[in-house]
């Protein structure tokens, strides 16, 4: 069995490859969505839905509609009315369940597990 010591500093340089390797990441996705959008510029300018780069890969302008929310009463409203319930996410916000069943309150139609979650602070 591996001492505390070992595993912990074992741990500690795995965090911090992945942290260099998440900047990283980061930073492509910048560059990425930067070159996305000067190809997208540059095929609305050129009126064209395709481009074909020979070794390199196809292009194509896609174009879809996405919601914004700007009125959740409104939005929620629409919802209970019409049962609408696609809608809607299948996910329970667990802060505020957490705060409900601290409060007593057993919230129907929701279950629980428990999950031991190890926290690591460097010195």
């Amino acid at each position: 069995m591996e001492s505390y010591k070992d595993l912990i500093k074992s741990l500690r340089k795995i965090r911090t490859k992945r942290e260099k390797f998440k900047a990283q990441v980061s930073e492509l996705q910048k560059q990425e969505d930067y070159l996305e959008g000067i190809i997208i510029n540059q095929m609305l300018s050129d009126g064209v839905q395709r481009v074909t780069v020979k070794h390199y890969g196809i292009c194509f302008l896609k174009h879809e509609i996405y919601p914004s929310l700007m009125g959740w009463n409104k939005f929620i409203n629409y919802v209970m009315k019409y049962k609408e319930y696609t809608l809607l996410t299948k996910k329970v916000n667990s802060k505020a369940w957490r705060e409900l069943l601290e409060a007593g309150q057993k919230v129907p139609g929701v279950d629980s597990f428990e999950k031991d979650t190890l926290q690591f602070r460097r010195k």
